[in-house]
C-alpha cells in the first residue's frame, strides 16, 4: 500500500498572492503622489540608468559621472563615488578624495570605499585626514 504526500498548494498560494498584493498596494500608498512609478522623463532617473549602464559594460563616460556628481542628491554623489571606484575612473579619483569631507556621511564613506577598491594609493593620505 502507498500512501501519497501530496501538498495542497491552492489556498496557500492564493493567501501568498494576495499579501504581495497587499504589501505591493501599501507600498503604494507611502509614496507622495500615492503612486509607485516614477515619471519616464525625470532627468535623475535617466542620469541614473545611465551611471548603472555605464558600471555594467566597465565603460568610462566622465561627463555622466561630472553630471551625476553635480546632482543636487546626496543619494546620487554617493552612486557616482562607488561607480568611479568600480570602473577606475582614474582621472576622477581627484573628485572622490574631495567627497571624503562631503556632509553627508554615506557620500563620505563610499568615496572612501570606492578608493579602497580602486586600489589608489595616492589617497592615503587624504583618507588619513578624513
Amino acid at each position: 500500500m502507498t500512501v501519497s504526500h501530496r501538498r495542497s498548494t491552492g489556498s496557500r498560494g492564493v493567501a501568498s498572492a494576495g499579501a504581495i498584493l497587499m504589501a505591493m498596494g501599501m507600498f503604494g500608498a507611502c509614496s507622495p503622489s500615492g503612486i509607485a512609478s516614477t515619471p519616464a522623463s525625470d532627468q535623475g532617473t535617466t542620469l541614473d540608468a545611465r551611471l548603472l549602464q555605464m558600471v555594467d559594460t566597465r565603460g568610462s563616460d566622465t561627463t555622466l559621472i561630472d553630471a551625476v556628481l553635480n546632482a543636487t542628491g546626496s543619494a546620487r554623489r554617493s552612486r557616482a563615488a562607488l561607480a568611479i571606484g568600480q570602473v577606475k575612473v582614474r582621472s576622477r579619483y581627484v573628485a572622490l578624495r574631495r567627497l571624503l569631507t562631503d556632509a553627508d556621511t554615506m557620500v563620505a564613506a563610499n568615496a572612501a570605499f570606492a578608493l579602497g577598491v580602486a586600489k589608489d594609493t595616492g589617497a592615503v593620505t587624504s583618507l588619513a585626514r578624513a
